[in-house]
């Protein structure tokens, strides 16, 4: 009979997170194209593939320019309630953040795909170049007067050190948590399926075929926690831009 402990050690839950060579799969040595790097390469194939000779102003009737245009309006639509400035550069690298981070999710629950978004170096590239480009864009527009975003207005003047030091923190530190976030959600999710579905397989394994109705329970769970993966995969895409047009905001009119 098969050892239980034996099944759980093999089929690890953070082993689908690992970041390895792929050439070395093919017993080709010294060159260095990661599981990571592939993954995002055919997300960012598939979103071209799927833009190429799309006009948004065009409304087709076709399916690829419905899902297209609702997904447009969507992006659209956060970003005039967040944002009360009209920004059409920062529109688009908000559209775009929120494609790759929305099929990355998606792509990561393919069976024996890698999820990228649970890699804290993905979730950190993002998360600082927004910082760096907003930031950019406060001091464009105000000069050294950005700083004033340190400064609540009204705050008393003998506590005015301590809240310039504690918004600093605060403001620098969402670099942080968008990343973590992102990444803390992503990983939690995969594991959670991965213990779901071992655990489901080696009570089919082992009880078979009495387990042929044991497992009814945890296929429905499985099935559930599956299905709320999916509508996570898009609330953190979303969450995830929303805050950016937010801090983006914040950046531009100092409040």
């Amino acid at each position: 009979m098969l050892n239980i402990t034996n099944l759980f050690v093999y089929n690890s839950p953070l082993e689908q997170f690992m970041v390895f060579n792929v050439f070395n799969l093919f017993s080709i040595e010294g060159v260095k194209f990661t599981n990571l790097a592939m993954n995002f390469l055919f997300v960012c194939f598939f979103i071209f593939i799927l833009f190429y000779n799309y006009n948004y102003k065009v409304y087709g009737n076709n399916n690829k320019n419905i899902v297209l245009n609702s997904l447009y309006n969507f992006i659209k639509g956060i970003f005039k309630e967040n944002v009360n400035l009209n920004v059409p550069y920062f529109f688009s690298y908000i559209f775009f953040v929120f494609l790759i981070i929305f099929f990355s999710n998606l792509l990561g629950l393919v069976p024996f795909s890698f999820t990228i978004t649970s890699s804290i170096i993905f979730t950190f590239f993002f998360s600082i170049s927004a910082f760096i480009h907003i930031n950019i864009t406060g001091f464009k527009i105000h000069g050294l007067k950005f700083f004033n975003i340190f400064l609540p207005k009204g705050a008393p003047t003998a506590i005015a050190p301590f809240l310039v030091i504690i918004e600093f923190i605060s403001y620098n530190a969402r670099v942080f948590s968008l990343a973590i976030r992102l990444f803390a959600n992503m990983m939690s999710g995969h594991i959670l399926l991965k213990i779901l579905a071992s655990a489901t397989w080696a009570l089919l394994y082992i009880y078979f075929p009495l387990s042929l109705l044991v497992t009814i329970c945890p296929l429905l769970v499985l099935l559930i926690i599956t299905f709320l993966e999916l509508c996570i995969a898009g609330l953190q895409a979303y969450v995830f831009v929303t805050l950016l047009c937010i801090y983006f905001n914040e950046a531009i009119h100092l409040h």
